[in-house]
């Protein structure tokens, strides 16, 4: 039982980092794209907003849903995967969970103020998307097949999936 309340804690962690560190950013850089394409987002900067409260205000903003989905997964996982991994094991995965999201969406505001003028706020968010998933997918397939280490380079995908992997408790997880 205690195997199977780990792998579920472990999957609920996966879902958590795939909405924190993809689905938000992607959120954010399309919802920043179509600022900067109505010309609202240099109205925002005159508003007298700091840069941080500026750059919170489009993280936090548009993402509430991916924000309270990927947040209430993480926080369940988290209570499951104290009891069964131990607190100890989940230092590393919360530490780069919550850094590997806050550059993704540092990236995603940044990303779209830069292309929405040029470029449809659609495809900005698809591009973001592509850019996070696909080489994010293969270097955690790299990493957890213990095939290259380089798959850590891939983007910030493969090291927070790959720790929560870890967490799982299978054998070639800790490898």
């Amino acid at each position: 039982p205690s195997a199977r309340w780990q792998m579920i804690g472990t999957a609920l962690f996966l879902l958590a980092s795939v909405m924190l560190v993809v689905v938000g950013p992607v959120v954010t850089a399309t919802s920043t794209a179509r600022e900067r394409e109505a010309g609202t987002l240099p109205v925002l900067r005159m508003t007298g907003l700091s840069a941080a409260d500026l750059a919170l205000a489009m993280a936090v903003g548009p993402n509430v849903f991916a924000l309270v989905a990927g947040g209430g997964l993480f926080a369940l996982s988290l209570s499951i995967l104290t009891f069964t991994a131990g607190p100890g094991a989940l230092l590393l995965p919360l530490a780069l969970l919550l850094a590997m999201s806050a550059a993704t969406h540092l990236t995603a505001i940044g990303l779209g103020d830069a292309l929405g003028q040029r470029v449809n706020a659609m495809i900005v968010g698809g591009l973001l998307a592509m850019a996070i998933f696909v080489p994010g997918a293969v270097g955690t397939v790299m990493v957890v097949g213990d095939m290259a280490a380089t798959g850590f380079l891939l983007g910030p995908l493969p090291t927070t999936l790959s720790q929560g992997l870890a967490l799982s408790g299978l054998s070639f997880a800790e490898w």
